[in-house]
């Protein structure tokens, strides 16, 4: 027969004990309490974790353009681990002067480059395809007579477009995906965004 030191006395009582013969603790009785209290803590904290995972994984089909879109620009970055975003991720679907309906994606962020500086940007995707950044605008010039730094000019003009449109008119037309304007904005919470694709690097 096993012995064991009564928590309350300290005293040698036996483990099969119900009370303590020198105290009258009850032995057998806070055993079961304390376990009863180990079995709840563990049950608030799968559902604490189900409840996490489910937040996390429960995205809508923005967030998952969104996210898609932030980890593109992620994997093109010197230094992809000092990417930071700036504010929530913009999505603007939006129909152009050709009548062509798509949604473009916003990514205002900072990240460091060759040098070690922290460089700010803002950059552009149409759909799923990367097209560049605002700043990149600047950086061709107007007059260019090649042809393909022409093109590339157009398609950043092309993409920056919803997004001027959006900041001066704000959502036009919006029943009426024919016209051109901007039809619907969303704003994907950054913090979100961040967490999904860190999640994703654990699993």
């Amino acid at each position: 027969m096993a012995l064991i030191n009564c928590p309350e006395c300290q005293n040698e009582v036996s483990e099969h004990a119900k009370l303590c013969p020198h105290c009258g603790y009850h032995i057998k009785q806070k055993k079961l309490i304390s376990s009863k209290k180990t079995k709840i803590v563990f049950y608030i904290v799968v559902i604490a974790v189900i409840i996490f995972l489910f937040s996390i994984y429960n995205i809508s089909p923005d967030e998952e353009i969104a996210i898609t879109n932030v980890k593109d620009l992620k994997s093109m970055l010197k230094d992809p681990d000092s990417l930071k975003l700036y504010e929530d991720v913009l999505i603007i679907w939006y129909t152009d002067l050709e009548g062509d309906y798509n949604f473009y994606t916003y990514i205002n962020y900072g990240a460091k480059n060759s040098y070690g500086a922290m460089i700010k940007s803002i950059a552009m995707y149409e759909g799923y395809s990367y097209i560049g950044d605002m700043e990149d605008i600047e950086d061709i010039n107007i007059a260019e007579t090649d042809s393909e730094k022409r093109n590339e000019r157009l398609k950043l003009l092309k993409a920056e477009a919803p997004y001027l449109c959006y900041m001066a008119k704000g959502i036009d037309n919006e029943k009426d995906i024919s016209k051109e304007g901007v039809k619907k904005v969303i704003r994907v919470n950054k913090n979100k965004i961040m967490r999904r694709i860190n999640l994703l690097k654990i699993f």
